[in-house]
């Protein structure tokens, strides 16, 4: 292979230009259309229903099949033996998948999220003590948007080996407010008083029902915690003013990220 390489190296100039002017004309050619393919493969998906992952995963898929032909095609201009190139290519995956053992492992892992979809883009989970919205599922690594708006680049490896907490389901999706009260008032009258502000909230779900935790008793105030799950159009801060305006004793606030 390295000889007949050369051999093409040393050929006239102008047989050398004219391959290398068409290689490059087929890369660039392979570029454009493997986008335009994906693009087309992604929109069909989406419209005949398999949803946000899957279409991710054919586009991706076509993309990459443009691009090995192209380079097969670029590999044909220059006169390459297919014999020679395979072998040479067996002994470099070989090389290469031993000493990228963890980049392969993240993409075997993207390649399941994508097919299997435990979680779709836009839907808010946790995982690894990371709580965000999935911006997007690439082949290596997922990326999360977090409460606080900070961008979370985590390696698929890590989603697929961790417990995922899915906080979204049925267009809903799970929201916590803290509450401090005063203890003047009663774990009754507390409880009343929630019950009555998030039963006014439109888009709050009432299957799963809102749970209202008691976190602690003692001294001056006392500590609740309540989980609802919201649609996922509202406004999570009208459910902060319900409560505050139906506890004005009390300090309600979004609990800090663990």
């Amino acid at each position: 292979m390295l000889g007949i390489t050369w051999h093409n190296l040393t050929e006239e100039p102008g047989v050398y230009l004219t391959r290398s002017g068409g290689a490059l004309i087929v890369l660039l050619a392979t570029l454009v259309i493997g986008h335009f393919l994906a693009a087309r493969a992604h929109n069909t998906a989406l419209r005949s229903g398999l949803g946000p992952n899957p279409s991710l995963l054919i586009a991706r898929t076509v993309r990459f099949a443009t691009w090995v032909l192209g380079c097969l095609w670029i590999l044909a201009i220059f006169s390459v033996p297919f014999t020679a190139l395979a072998a040479v290519v067996g002994v470099a995956t070989l090389a290469i998948s031993l000493s990228l053992q963890d980049l392969l492992k993240n993409l075997i892992a993207g390649i399941y999220l994508l097919a299997e979809r435990p979680f779709h883009i836009g839907d808010r989970i946790t995982v690894s003590g990371v709580t965000g919205v999935i911006e997007d599922i690439q082949m290596r690594v997922t990326y999360l948007r977090s409460d606080h708006g900070e961008r979370v680049v985590m390696p698929n490896q890590t989603v697929f080996t961790q417990v995922i907490v899915n906080n979204t389901v049925a267009g809903a999706v799970t929201r916590s407010v803290s509450i401090q009260a005063p203890t003047s008032l009663t774990p009754d009258e507390v409880r009343q008083r929630v019950g009555q502000a998030v039963q006014g909230v439109p888009g709050v779900a009432t299957s799963p029902q809102p749970v209202l935790e008691a976190v602690s008793m003692g001294g001056e105030t006392s500590t609740w915690l309540l989980t609802l799950w919201l649609g996922l159009e509202q406004d999570y801060t009208v459910v902060l003013l319900a409560l505050g305006k139906a506890l004005p004793e009390a300090t309600v606030q979004i609990p800090p990220a663990t």
